[in-house]
């Protein structure tokens, strides 16, 4: 029997995934990030058959483009499951051919210096279970960070002023487990303890100008 190459695999027999980016629009004041939220610097995709791993993929953009070619051809009755992670570069060692869709919860992300997301892009996974063989489906990738936003309202002050100097982010946690359903820290190094994020003389600026 001929051996099917890569780019020989049927469409009707290919794992087809497109990315969405969920989230909301991106907001004026960003301090210390400035990439944009939606970026994509690699994604990392796992796919399970019956629950084992059957292939994993890494891929970068090239011209503004993921391309991930499958090895394989899957059944169309074939139970499928596919686990991404975008911006975390490659992590395909981390969950061995043939092992169990339970490794992916020893997965985790270390953000290190927040200002790494703007050369790496923002953490974000998704999943899709019993997904289709041949068919285009949508993984929506989900932000592993938080986003706050923070507006003063002084409409209802009778007497003097109130006026922001700084604006920091404490005790936010530096680790991201993405299909670990609660993440919590469990000592002090996995935390931002004194240096979090914080807004630019910009964003006091436009905080004091009610924006």
């Amino acid at each position: 029997e001929d051996i099917i190459q890569p780019n020989e695999v049927p469409d009707s027999d290919k794992v087809i995934v497109n990315l969405a980016i969920d989230g909301e629009e991106e907001i004026g004041t960003k301090s210390v990030v400035t990439i944009a939220e939606s970026g994509i610097a690699d994604i990392t995709l796992f796919i399970f058959q019956d629950g084992k791993c059957s292939e994993t993929f890494y891929a970068p953009p090239t011209n503004g483009k993921l391309n991930i070619v499958s090895e394989k051809g899957y059944a169309s009755n074939a139970s499928i499951d596919v686990y991404g992670v975008l911006n975390m570069g490659d992590r395909r060692s981390e969950v061995s051919i043939g092992g169990s869709v339970s490794t992916l919860g020893n997965l985790v992300y270390n953000m290190g210096a927040l200002t790494s997301l703007n050369s790496n892009g923002f953490p974000m996974a998704g999943s899709v279970t019993n997904a289709p063989v041949g068919t285009p489906f949508t993984i929506h990738m989900r932000r592993l960070t938080a986003k706050y936003g923070f507006k003063i309202n002084t409409s209802n002050l009778k007497y003097g002023k109130f006026t922001v100097t700084s604006l920091q982010f404490k005790n936010a946690m530096r680790y991201a487990y993405p299909f670990v359903e609660q993440n919590k820290a469990t000592a002090t190094s996995q935390i931002y303890a004194s240096s979090g994020d914080y807004a630019t003389s910009n964003n006091i600026t436009a905080l004091n100008n009610g924006y």
